[in-house]
């Protein structure tokens, strides 16, 4: 996981400021107006990461229930899924090092 945080900020450090900009300024509904700023950090992500492609499809079950919970709840409620989602890409990174 740290590989792909590290290429995130390396690639993509502008579109992480601006969703990190939009969601403090919106700390009670960001997840509804930091769509457009989550894609773009999203796309730039993907496009720059291979292997984050390759996780998402892995984990997708997992990315789905933690946007869900996302979309329809206070993020701090959504912990358990965000768990599972790292949990994932943790034991995928663990199967594909060998």
């Amino acid at each position: 996981m740290d590989d792909t945080l590290e290429r995130v900020q390396k690639y993509c450090s502008l579109q992480l400021h601006l969703y990190g900009q939009c969601i403090d300024s919106n700390p009670t509904d960001w997840n509804i107006k930091c769509v457009n700023e989550r894609k773009e950090l999203t796309k730039c992500a993907e496009d720059n990461n291979p292997k984050l492609l390759q996780v998402k499809k892995h984990c997708n079950q997992f990315i789905q229930m933690y946007k869900f919970c996302v979309d329809h709840h206070n993020n701090e409620k959504c912990q358990d899924q965000l768990d599972k989602v790292l949990q994932c890409h943790e034991q995928y990174s663990i199967m594909n090092s060998q």
